[in-house]
């Protein structure tokens, strides 16, 4: 299965940032806190460096006891094909708007447990994906090559476009980018893709 890669990097890329986390893990009994047990833990994971405290301490106390549990489990679970989840789940490939994007992949750029190198290779499958269904589909279906796409590089984020697939990376911030300093950054990357569609 395709996401098989990218749950091993998110696991390995999360003890590179906390090897201590196994110990701990068994120490606190298996306890779901145990990922996150202090605010220092939870900016190194979710947030840029510049966060400050008290806006930690305010997430902090909205965080379930159970999140960190269930990421861990979603790592386990089985994720579908690419071209199966384009297939199902996107519209208009190919259609009277070829060159717009149906798939938008966000990151942060300091974000350590799916960073950017990982989401540029997921953008890369989607695109190839995406390529495939079209030209299966529809000879007259019209995606750009590789080469042809389009590249944004200002202050705050740069862009890259392609194949029905934007790969937007917000500068400075975490993994958390909708939360994160930057968040108004993420927010109108967002809002240019929705006016595309």
């Amino acid at each position: 299965m395709i996401h098989a890669m990218a749950r091993l990097g998110t696991f390995i890329n999360f003890i590179r940032m906390d090897p201590l986390f196994v110990p701990r893990f068994l120490l606190y009994r298996l306890h779901p806190r145990a990922m996150l047990p202090t605010t220092t833990h939870l900016r190194r994971l979710f947030f840029s460096s510049q966060y400050p405290n008290d806006k930690l301490e305010d997430f902090n106390q909205y965080l379930p006891e159970s999140e960190s549990m269930v990421w861990v489990l979603g790592l386990i679970v089985k994720f579908a094909d690419f071209r199966i989840m384009v297939e199902r789940s996107i519209t208009g490939l190919g259609g009277s708007k070829p060159d717009g994007e149906r798939i938008l992949i966000l990151v942060g750029e300091q974000d350590v447990l799916m960073d950017v190198r990982m989401m540029r290779r997921l953008a890369t499958r989607y695109r190839d994906a995406v390529k495939q269904l079209v030209l299966s589909e529809n000879s007259q279906g019209r995606v750009g090559s590789d080469e042809d796409n389009e590249a944004a590089d200002t202050e705050t984020y740069t862009e890259n476009r392609g194949n029905g697939v934007r790969t937007v990376v917000v500068k400075g911030a975490g993994h958390h980018v909708q939360n994160d300093l930057q968040w108004e950054v993420g927010a109108q990357r967002i809002a240019d893709f929705l006016q595309q569609l």
